[in-house]
């Protein structure tokens, strides 16, 4: 009878520390992202897919949503948002793509890759403390480290003269979320307004269907006119609104392409996160006045070197402390019945 109740009580034991420790972490390797233009990208020519179609990663890539259709609309950042974050220790880590051409700090994933010439395909992990680790592989073939496969091509795949390394460009760590949920996403220089956020309804035609969320005034990019290039995005909608921004309440967290006006003034490289100017003072994090902070550098997640460019990326959330209490007291509450029987 006593071995019978130990066996009952364990096995609930298990499943309360698997809550505790592993809430944050990536679910099965599941994402969502896009390709570069599809001019230089081998898979978008080869599969028909547009620079704004979601894919979502596997063996073989594949289609969450058609955008546009168009050749002409490239959506270079994209995130499903999240709420709830008030600090920056909220956040235990992202999960990030670079541009072809990037750098990573000697002795990372990312450095491995870049040797290899196939960084800008491929999704590193870091827990901002100066590293990074290889999550998902575009081709998972080598000739660098390997990870589960992304399902692009990269230079050894197929063989030249057509190789050429796919660019992953925005990434999101959760697959498609319901039809009609937020998809907050953001367009490049060549093709539309690339200094703003805009929203629309998950699904087909996500962006054809989106509306204006946040501009240059709110995001800090407005001090110095000029072209600057969102390149990748995460939303925080802490007021419930999901279609409206509201400075100091929501946040926005975005990095910029090489060569826009409002990295040096804000003493920032195109490898940082940056936060909209109200979300930097929610935050504690200074900041010129105007402009955007910056909430993680590019060294914090081991990528080098100024000329490097932070393509998409997301957070990984640290689990909120009242459901971190509740599930201690109810692993503690399961001894005490445990030491009963």
């Amino acid at each position: 009878m006593h071995r019978r109740s130990f066996v009952r009580s364990a096995a609930p034991t298990v499943v309360v520390i698997l809550i505790v420790f592993t809430a944050g972490a990536h679910p099965a390797l599941a994402g969502t992202f896009s390709i570069g233009p599809t001019a230089g990208s081998v898979f978008g020519s080869a599969t028909g897919f547009f620079d704004d179609d979601l894919l979502a990663p596997g063996p073989v890539a594949g289609l969450q949503a058609i955008g546009a259709g168009v050749p002409s609309v490239n959506v270079n950042a994209v995130s499903f948002g999240h709420s709830g974050i008030t600090s920056l220790a909220a956040i235990a880590g992202v999960e990030f793509s670079v541009a072809h051409g990037s750098f990573g700090v000697a002795g990372t994933a990312l450095a491995a890759q870049v040797a290899a010439g196939e960084a800008g395909a491929d999704i590193f992990h870091t827990a901002l403390g100066g590293s990074n680790t290889l999550l998902l592989d575009g081709d998972a073939a080598g000739p660098g480290p390997i990870a589960p496969p992304m399902g692009v091509f990269e230079p050894t795949t197929p063989p030249p003269p057509l190789a050429r390394p796919d660019d992953v460009d925005a990434w999101d760590t959760r697959l498609l979320p319901p039809a009609g949920s937020p998809v907050y996403f953001s367009i490049d220089s060549t093709t539309g307004t690339s200094d703003a956020v805009f929203v629309g309804p998950a699904g087909a035609g996500y962006d054809t269907g989106g509306v204006f969320y946040a501009g240059v005034v709110p995001l800090g990019l407005s001090v110095f006119p000029g072209v600057n290039d969102i390149d990748g995005l995460v939303v925080v909608d802490n007021d419930g609104l999901p279609l409206t921004f509201t400075p100091g309440v929501d946040l926005v967290f975005f990095s910029l392409t090489v060569g826009s006006v409002a990295l040096a003034p804000s003493g920032a490289t195109a490898g940082d996160i940056l936060v909209d100017p109200a979300g930097a003072a929610l935050l504690g994090i200074a900041a010129p006045p105007g402009l955007p902070g910056i909430a993680f550098t590019e060294a914090s997640m081991g990528i080098a070197t100024a000329l490097s460019e932070l393509d998409g990326f997301d957070f990984l959330i640290v689990p909120e402390p009242s459901a971190v209490v509740l599930a201690l007291v109810g692993f503690v509450g399961l001894l005490v019945l445990r030491r009963r029987c």
